[in-house]
C-alpha cells in the first residue's frame, strides 16, 4: 500500500513537470524563431536588426534583451560578454592556484613557486601585496549600451 502511493506520487510529479516543460518550450519556439532570424552582429559583435523594409517608426520588441554590456581587454580586439549568472556566485577566489594566503580578501598572499623580482638596483622585498596591484593587461573596457552609474548629491539636512 505505501509503495504504491509512491509510485502515484511519483508519477504525478513528473507528468506535471513535463506538462509545465512542454508549455514554456512552445512558447520559447514559437517566439525565438521569429526573433533570431532578423538579429545580425556588428562588426564588434554587437547584436543589431537586419533592415527588413523602409518602415523608421517600428516598436520596440519587449522580449528582446534590452542591456547588453561587452569588454575587451587591451591587447585583445575580442569583444566578450559578462558572465551574469548567479550560480555559484560565493565561490569566487581571486588569487590564482599558486597562491596561498590569510583566507581573507585582500590579505598578504605569496606564490608556492619561486618567482624572482627580476629587476635591477635595490629590492626591499616587500612584495606581499603585488597579486592584488592594478595592471593595464587585466584592465576591462567595458561598452554599455546605457548608463553604468546611478549618481545623486544631496545638501544640508536632506541626507
Amino acid at each position: 500500500m505505501r509503495v504504491t502511493k509512491y509510485h502515484a506520487l511519483t508519477v504525478v510529479l513528473i507528468s506535471i513537470g513535463l506538462s509545465l516543460d512542454a508549455q514554456t518550450s512552445n512558447f520559447r519556439t514559437r517566439n525565438s524563431s521569429s526573433q533570431r532570424s532578423n538579429i545580425t552582429t556588428d562588426s564588434q559583435g554587437r547584436p543589431i536588426r537586419r533592415n527588413t523594409g523602409n518602415d523608421s517608426l517600428k516598436t520596440r520588441n519587449s522580449l528582446a534583451d534590452s542591456i547588453t554590456i561587452f569588454y575587451r581587454y587591451f591587447d585583445s580586439t575580442r569583444p566578450r560578454t559578462i558572465d551574469s549568472s548567479i550560480n555559484d556566485f560565493y565561490t569566487r577566489f581571486p588569487l590564482p592556484y599558486r597562491f596561498h594566503s590569510l583566507g581573507n580578501y585582500g590579505t598578504a598572499a605569496q606564490s608556492l613557486i619561486f618567482e624572482p623580482f627580476m629587476k635591477a638596483g635595490f629590492d626591499p622585498g616587500f612584495h606581499a601585496y603585488d597579486i592584488y596591484r592594478y595592471t593595464t593587461t587585466n584592465t576591462r573596457l567595458y561598452q554599455t549600451t546605457r548608463p553604468y552609474t546611478e549618481l545623486s548629491y544631496l545638501l544640508g539636512s536632506k541626507a
